[in-house]
């Protein structure tokens, strides 16, 4: 006799995603979380979010889902490409990043900011956006954030990357063009090109 495939409802199918959401609250409009919580539509509506930024490699197919496009619009999504390398740069993407974040909340909106596991490449760009909001430099603002959320854990890369970023005062670049880096932003480049330079000669 054929068998039958058990069929998955979609309340179960959200009671198995939920397993693995991992959202925390650290501002009352600003989330950290991670790729599971950006698509699961009940963890979203729970928390009011409305606007996403994913720090990710890949985009996610359910992120095109009609159900998911009526909560977060394509144009309350910001996707940043990246990896969590130790020559990834997200310097270059933090002034975009916090500004977006900016604008959500000018109009009243929550926003979750994810990668993968919410460890390491979000919290560096939540970090980096509070910094530039309160100022408090960053071991305090360090510090808060791993009090709201324990597994934050920036990766050396992404932790010298921001104490350079603290550096430039939140502007990675000279002129208006982003033609010139700043002196610490220049200087960081050339160490990533170094690291570059070594992975493709041990390759």
């Amino acid at each position: 006799m054929p068998t039958t495939q058990p069929t998955t409802h979609p309340a179960q199918e959200d009671d198995h995603e939920a397993r693995f959401t991992s959202c925390s609250r650290i501002i009352p409009n600003l989330f950290l979380g991670n790729v599971v919580a950006s698509y699961h539509i009940p963890t979203l509506q729970e928390h009011d979010i409305s606007a996403v930024v994913s720090v990710i490699e890949d985009n996610n197919p359910r992120w095109e889902l009609q159900e998911y496009r009526a909560l977060i619009p394509a144009e309350n999504h910001l996707i940043v490409p990246a990896g969590d390398t130790d020559t990834q740069d997200l310097l270059v993407h933090l002034q975009q990043i916090c500004d977006f974040i900016d604008a959500q909340h000018e109009v009243g909106r929550r926003v979750l900011v994810h990668c993968i596991a919410g460890v390491s490449r979000s919290p560096t760009v939540v970090v980096a956006y509070l910094v530039r909001k309160w100022r408090k430099g960053l071991d305090k603002t360090l510090k808060y954030v791993k009090g709201k959320r324990k597994e934050v854990r920036p990766s050396p890369n992404f932790m010298e990357q921001l104490r350079v970023w603290e550096e430039v005062a939140y502007e990675m670049w000279e002129d208006s063009d982003a033609k010139t880096a700043k002196d610490p932003y220049q200087a960081y480049l050339e160490r990533r090109k170094e690291r570059l330079r070594k992975r493709l000669c041990v390759s």
